[in-house]
């Protein structure tokens, strides 16, 4: 019997939420992770599951966490926490994790919840190798190559049904797009490029339509958003 194994990227989830609702998350805005486990569950029928929360746990909020890993240890899921030092993240511990379940050779499929493309394209792509069946959980505008290589699985995390209790102030564009961002110069001027997924591209789009969007850096791990005054243009 096979192994679908869940791993959530903590950090990088609530980081992006924070930059889709402009401030810092509350349980209105966070996902439930039971219904998630649930929805896992589903996923992988007659198979063993596993799923592991990792979080980067910074002195201060040690306390105010405990309740939350509790409930989510009643909850069936793994938690491995590491002290935030520095600017440590938790990508290498999900790896290591990843591989060593590869490793034991009983692994069918993965999920892995992250938008950090830098981190998670390569070994994703070794497991793919491997005869691994990969899905990434996250925020197609967020989550760059990710969401677009044709030998991973993407499922956007707002489209489980139940997961968020209201919906995500996100921007919606007209087809699933990944964007890449070639580079910004002075004031709000920005040369990017939309792909579709049927290879169109659009270089140096300028167009407007809507008063202002916000993106993020796609092509590597989350780091600020950048704020347009002129919009996005797409074909059809």
């Amino acid at each position: 019997m096979g192994r679908h194994l869940l791993v959530w990227d903590a950090p990088n989830i609530d980081m992006t939420l924070a930059n889709i609702i402009d401030g810092r998350p509350t349980s209105k805005e966070r996902p439930d992770l039971a219904v998630l486990g649930r929805w896992l569950v589903e996923q992988a029928g007659d198979e063993d599951v596993e799923a592991a929360v990792f979080i980067n746990v910074a002195a201060h909020v040690a306390g105010p966490l405990r309740g939350w890993v509790l409930w989510l240890l009643e909850q069936g899921f793994r938690v491995f926490a590491k002290p935030k030092v520095g600017d440590s993240d938790v990508d290498d511990d999900m790896i290591a994790h990843l591989q060593a379940r590869q490793r034991a050779g009983d692994l069918t499929a993965v999920y892995v919840a992250s938008n950090d493309a830098k981190a998670f394209t390569a070994p994703l792509r070794e497991l793919v190798l491997d005869r691994v069946e990969v899905t990434v959980l996250g925020f197609a505008e967020y989550a760059g190559g990710l969401s677009v290589l044709p030998e991973l699985r993407f499922v956007d995390l707002e489209s489980i049904t139940g997961l968020f209790s209201e919906p995500l102030p996100r921007i919606t564009l007209p087809a699933p797009l990944a964007l890449s961002l070639a580079h910004h110069a002075q004031d709000d001027a920005l040369a990017i490029g939309v792909q579709l997924p049927g290879g169109c591209v659009l270089e140096d789009v300028d167009r407007l339509d809507v008063p202002s969007v916000r993106l993020c850096l796609v092509d590597g791990p989350l780091q600020r958003p950048l704020r347009l005054r002129r919009p996005i243009y797409a074909c059809d």
